[in-house]
């Protein structure tokens, strides 16, 4: 084993170092002085001998001092190696125990330190010597270093190094090689550490195997499987769902299935997106027409298979069964019940039995349920306790008829929607289907009732949606478009005016940047309830998209009832928006159009409303204005003005104006204001106030900033200054 080396440097000072040999030499000069100064008073007197002796004594003393002071050094020396051996015991001690191979190498690749362990714990004693270069040490069959070497290349990059590499005797070794540095930021030293990976690697391969026998079980799969991402991406298709689905479809996202589904799947009901969301099992049941032309019917069942650290899926194994027979056969069993559900008592629609009086002679559990009355207190009753009042009349008429045979049964065999009453009173929409059969000699009708309630509230739904805004609440375009096409087509019957005014909101996309878009979003709620209060309830207020708004006014007299509309639409606005905590004050833009005068349709009205709001815009927001033919020729000139922009945008067309700034007090020149200016080819030179609006509304002002802004940090601009300072000195003026 190599031990610790035992030289250090010394802490003190040199003048400390060298202070026992100069005491030394000063005690050696100056007994020399003394005995020659000795020898000059006694010699002569007493002989040879005396001065002998003295020099003798002076020797053996100087000798006995000298042995002294080695000792006292020698001492100071062993203790404060003792001290520095006690430090390094915790790091020797460390590094012995360190399973892994550790050995750290001076420059010319020679031993500064092993702990020999791990691979290399079986090099002989011969060899364990410090300083041993390592190829000696190592591998001495080997007529110098390694080829590569990674010490060298750590000595000559200053780099770490890691690699994995098979030594045929010993396995896999991970080797790590990485630099110590002196106090001048020097490669000292380098230092190695060989890790056994044997382990690893065979975990790693014992776990593709796995994988692989994975993948061979779920290949063997007859039913389609897939492994999904977080991002919908399809990770992984076993051969069933490659065969079933086909590569095309496999290669999109993995709701390309879901939107197949003959019946139309929404989004929120998609089984991936839901065990994503939450992380539970979702199932579903898909319709899907695949390469045989025929549609199948499937049950897919999601489940999370990875998650992240903060526990968020992140892939689902989607497995799909084919039940397209099981699905058949319970349409066929449908069909059967069907022919055979007069005679039923479980079905969930209501049945009642009528005779030729119009008494109930069959009342199911379904009707019970529907019309809250029991079947004893039913049967034998007259028909008209499930009607309302108003049809009894009439109903009688029909029964009495129909039984008769004085008219045709039109309704038997369709579907009709009706009115049913409970025995509270209540009154509901049902679905009526009427047929008649014959029990013996007596005729009967069979009404098959359904409860439809759910049924219409899910249309008016749809309706709602299809017509209003989803987050307003107000009308949509399509509503919109449709009320003011009555509203014209009354309007021009009565001979009468319309007003159409289209309201943007001002600088809206800055509410969105400062408070996101659910913050847009209260913004343009509490816009539509203030909208709504403001006017009356004979007018419609609607939202097109985004921030704009509009307001149809019927049966306009003259123009005052335009301005007291607009004051009651800005007296709306005056009291700040209170959005998260934040208040804002919101302005808007309005432009208004008129029918007849203005458009006899319903479009163009809405497109020079539109016209007349951006000319509000124009000349400083927060206002209103009447469309004039003129305004189309200017959004013309605008539109113009934008695709002209957009090209200069892209080509670098703008430059920088530096503009002096002057210290009042002393005239001197401060700093430079940098104008920004545009001379497009063919126009000549743009001003700033109609070009700059245009950058800041459609966002280009951003990426042309940051370009100039780069462009200026590029100028010596306070040399620009200085200079400008001494012209002016000098009597040039400047403006």
């Amino acid at each position: 084993m190599t031990a610790l080396p035992t030289s250090h440097r010394w802490s003190k000072s040199a003048v400390l170092r060298c202070l026992p040999s100069l005491i030394l030499l000063l005690i050696m000069v100056g007994g020399l002085l003394f005995l020659d100064w000795f020898q000059q008073q006694f010699t002569p007197l007493a002989g040879l001998w005396p001065g002998l002796f003295c020099k003798l004594l002076f020797g053996l003393a100087l000798a006995a001092l000298v042995i002294y002071l080695n000792e006292l050094r020698l001492r100071k020396v062993q203790k404060e190696l003792g001290k520095l051996r006690r430090q390094y015991e915790p790091v020797y001690d460390l590094f012995q125990n360190i399973p892994d191979f550790l050995v750290v190498f001076e420059r010319d690749l020679r031993i500064q330190y092993c702990n020999w362990k791990g691979c290399y714990s079986k090099v002989p004693e011969e060899h364990r010597r410090s300083g041993i270069r390592c190829h000696e040490a190592f591998y001495p069959d080997q007529h110098g270093p390694c080829d590569p070497c990674h010490a060298q290349e750590v000595f000559r990059t200053g780099q770490p190094i890691t690699q994995i590499k098979h030594n045929p005797r010993v396995g896999y070794l991970e080797i790590r090689c990485f630099p110590i540095f002196d106090e001048k930021g020097r490669v000292s030293s380098v230092a190695e550490q060989i890790c056994d990976v044997i382990a690893r690697i065979q975990a790693d391969q014992a776990l593709k195997e796995s994988e692989k026998k994975l993948q061979t079980i779920l290949h063997s799969i007859n039913d389609p499987i897939r492994v999904v991402d977080r991002d919908l991406n399809i990770l992984w298709t076993n051969r069933a769902a490659r065969k079933v689905f086909g590569e095309p479809l496999l290669s999109k996202k993995c709701c390309a299935l879901y939107e197949m589904d003959v019946a139309e799947l929404k989004a929120s009901s998609c089984p991936t997106k839901g065990a994503l969301a939450d992380g539970n099992t979702h199932q579903h049941i898909l319709t899907l027409p695949l390469n045989d032309n025929q549609e199948h019917t499937f049950k897919t069942s999601s489940h999370v298979v990875e998650w992240d650290q903060q526990q968020q899926p992140t892939a689902v194994l989607e497995v799909f069964w084919d039940i397209t027979e099981i699905k058949q056969a319970e349409a066929a069993l449908r069909k059967s019940e069907m022919l055979f559900r007069t005679v039923i008592e479980s079905s969930k629609d209501a049945m009642v039995a009528i005779n030729h009086q119009g008494r109930i002679t069959l009342f199911n559990p379904g009707a019970e349920r529907i019309f809250i009355r029991t079947k004893g207190e039913m049967l034998n009753a007259p028909i008209e306790h499930l009607i309302p009042a108003e049809y009894w009349s009439q109903h009688g008429h029909y029964i009495s008829s129909f039984f008769s045979g004085t008219k045709t049964p039109v309704a038997v065999g369709k579907t009709l929607e009706l009115q049913g009453v409970r025995r509270n009173g209540e009154v509901f929409p049902i679905e009526l289907t009427l047929s008649e059969g014959q029990l013996g000699n007596e005729r009967f009708v069979l009404a098959i009732i359904r409860d439809i309630t759910e049924r219409k509230a899910i249309e008016e739904q749809l309706v709602q949606q299809a017509s209003f805004d989803g987050l307003t609440g107000l009308p949509n375009r399509s509503l919109i478009l449709d009320r003011l096409k009555q509203a014209i087509a009354f309007e021009q019957r009565q001979k009468q005016h319309l007003a159409v005014m289209f309201l943007d909101l001002d600088k809206f996309k800055t509410v969105n940047d400062t408070l996101g878009h659910p913050g847009g979003n209260m913004l343009l709620i509490e816009v539509a309830r203030r909208l709504s209060e403001a006017v009356r309830d004979t007018e419609t207020v609607g939202r097109l998209y985004g921030d704009e708004f509009v307001v149809i006014l019927n049966d306009v007299k003259d123009t005052a009832n335009i301005l007291r509309v607009v004051r009651s639409l800005e007296q709306a606005f005056e009291e700040p928006f209170t959005i998260n905590g934040s208040q804002l004050l919101i302005t808007f833009s309005l432009g208004i159009a008129f029918f007849p005068e203005d458009g006899t349709s319903a479009e163009e009205l809405l497109k020079k409303a539109d016209t007349a709001m951006y000319n509000s815009k124009d000349v400083g927001r927060n206002s209103f204005a009447f469309f004039t033919p003129c305004m189309e020729e200017k959004i013309h000139q605008r539109l113009k003005m934008e695709k002209l922009l957009h090209k200069a945008v892209i080509n670098r067309e703008f430059f920088l104006h530096y503009q002096p700034r002057v210290d009042a007090s002393s005239g001197r020149i401060i700093g430079l204001e940098v104008l920004l200016r545009w001379t497009p080819e063919g126009i000549g030179s743009v001003p700033p106030d109609q070009f700059v609006p245009i950058l800041e509304e459609t966002g280009w002002i951003m990426d042309l900033g940051l370009e100039l802004t780069e462009s200026v940090l590029m100028q010596n601009v306070e040399g620009h200054i200085a200079k400008l300072n001494k012209l002016k000195e000098l009597g040039l003026r400047i403006s």
